[in-house]
């Protein structure tokens, strides 16, 4: 292009450059005209073709220029940094005809519709959108103009004014979370330009400070590509019940602009924390170890509390700062089965903790044994031991499944202590039978559980007795006890006719004594010597078990 012709009303771009067969170049001309006229007119502006004898193509340009328009009233707008602030321009059209208008927009926050119809003799709005994404000082604000050439070549001139006043909070974000459980928040950061932008992060609290009990943290910086959204990632912990409510900022530190969000955290009751499953014997202790964290300067307290009397804990313990602390509970079941509860540790510093307890008791090994020996006949008694670890005063009801051992039907126990209280109980043993036996003796109570006890007897022969003294004339009686369980026919009988029985049989009931009476006559031949004899008591082969059975008195008549 010649492009000297084109001064000083016209300038076009590109000025030169190459073209290929079927190819389409575009040029932008530009009027900046320096004198007010109806009509400027440039003609003939040739644009020379090289590689050939081509004709030079020419152009005509024509503009009017107008005076500067008297300008309107300053259209003011306000609006918060990166939101919009809209109003409406009345543009009146009083001629015949329709007017299609093109509005030329001068100020970068400031837009509109490209094109604007306005019908013959009539008014209309014109909507222009205020929408800044720095903020303005005082001192200092946006400023800016719409234009509205006309088609008569005059216009109407607007200057604009904007006000972007600080950020409010992007969002306001509250949650109720459990104490000792981790949370994480995510906060979408938006880049609102055409280029990446980094923020810096701060956290500050709303109130004077945040609790010792918690503490909300996240990175120092985030980078966001341009025109873009990225989540920032707020963390979230709480030890204890309470609220922490933060202000998080995010800007940049070139431009000062900022965005933030205003989030509060409530710490709720917490859940489990875990859950702790045992086993063991009754009545053996069985020890565990819960590990706690004291994350904080100073040294926390805890109060202990659990709701199954069979756990047995110090009610109180500490741990120094800054460190891990282990609290130890011992389980000592006094009964078999499952057991559910919770362990409840409170420190005012840290809150609360919960644990569930799955306790499982299974049975237990017999007491020590208790061993008997007598004749039949006769009875001996035992002591049984056991150690009562109830911490209260318990009865205990005794039971016993063989009818030869015999024992109180209850026992009354002191309160345990802590390794134990010894319970002593008598048992009889009275066989009714020769050889060994052997039972179990059955110690319950619902409050401090069941205990047995093997018991062992061994039973021998009837041991002679006597030998008894009878005066001649007289008689005595002698006890006889039926040790049987069943009422039994016994024989008695002596083997010197000096000696008599009132009866020489007799039906006796189980477990009762009878009396048997021995008569002495006298020596026949007149002798002061003593007169020996015996008296022998027997049973039916069945009654006595698999051996015959006598009992033994001797008899001394004089």
């Amino acid at each position: 292009w010649d492009i000297k012709r084109f001064k000083p009303d016209f300038s076009i771009i590109p000025v030169e450059g190459y073209i290929t067969p079927g190819m389409d170049v575009t040029f932008q001309v530009d009027f900046h005209p320096q004198t007010i006229s109806a009509d400027v007119r440039y003609e003939k502006l040739k644009c020379y073709l090289d590689g050939g004898p081509h004709t030079p193509i020419t152009l005509t340009l024509s503009g009017s220029c107008t005076g500067i328009l008297p300008v309107k009233e300053v259209q003011t707008f306000q609006a918060i940094v990166r939101q919009s602030d809209t109003k409406q321009i009345m543009i009146p059209n009083k001629s015949n005809q329709l007017w299609n208008l093109k509005p030329i927009i001068d100020g970068e926050y400031w837009t509109g519709p490209v094109t604007f119809i306005v019908e013959p003799q009539q008014t209309k709005a014109y909507e222009l959108t205020y929408r800044p994404l720095t903020m303005t000082l005082e001192t200092k604000k946006h400023v800016g103009s719409i234009f509205f050439p006309l088609p008569d070549g005059s216009g109407l001139l607007f200057n604009l004014s904007g006000t972007a006043d600080a950020p409010r909070a992007v969002g306001k974000i509250q949650r109720d979370v459990p104490c000792k459980t981790s949370y994480v928040e995510l906060l979408t950061v938006t880049n609102w330009l055409k280029k990446p932008q980094r923020f810096r992060v701060k956290i500050e609290p709303l109130k004077d400070k945040l609790d010792t009990g918690s503490s909300v943290k996240g990175g120092e910086y985030i980078d966001i590509p341009a025109d873009s959204k990225k989540d920032y990632k707020l963390s979230f912990y709480a030890y204890k019940e309470g609220s922490s409510a933060v202000k998080v900022i995010f800007t940049n530190e070139l431009t000062g602009e900022y965005q933030f969000y205003e989030v509060t955290f409530r710490g709720t009751r917490p859940g489990t924390t875990a859950t702790i499953e045992l086993s063991t014997l009754v009545r053996q202790s069985f020890p565990h170890v819960v590990n706690i964290e004291n994350p904080l300067p100073y040294q926390v307290n805890f109060i202990v509390n659990c709701t199954v009397t069979e756990v047995l804990f110090p009610t109180q313990f500490s741990i120094p700062p800054n460190s891990q602390g282990q609290f130890t509970f011992e389980y000592q079941p006094l009964k078999v089965g499952v057991v559910r509860g919770l362990l409840e540790l409170n420190s005012p510093d840290l809150g609360l903790y919960f644990y569930d307890l799955v306790l499982t008791a299974t049975p237990g090994a017999p007491e020590k044994a208790v061993y008997f020996r007598t004749s039949l006949g006769s009875s001996i008694t035992q002591v049984a031991k056991f150690l009562n670890f109830s911490k209260q005063k318990t009865d205990y009801t005794c039971k016993v499944e063989n009818p030869d051992f015999h024992v109180e039907k209850s026992v009354a126990a002191a309160p345990g202590s802590t390794g134990g209280t010894e319970v002593v109980l008598d048992v009889l043993f009275e066989p009714s039978v020769l050889g060994e036996q052997r039972a179990m003796l059955f110690i319950t109570s619902s409050v401090g559980g069941e205990y047995t006890i093997p018991l062992f007897g061994t039973c021998d022969p009837p041991k002679p007795q006597g030998p008894f003294t009878v005066k001649a004339g007289t008689n005595i009686p002698l006890l006889f006890r039926n040790v049987f369980s069943t009422t039994t026919q016994f024989t008695f009988q002596v083997d010197n006719p000096l000696f008599h029985v009132t009866k020489q049989n007799e039906s006796i009931r189980s477990h009762k004594e009878h009396r048997i009476i021995v008569s002495f006559d006298g020596s026949d031949v007149g002798s002061t010597a003593a007169v020996m004899g015996k008296l022998v008591v027997s049973c039916a082969h069945t009654a006595g078990g698999n051996s015959n059975v006598q009992w033994v008195y001797y008899l001394k008549g004089i």
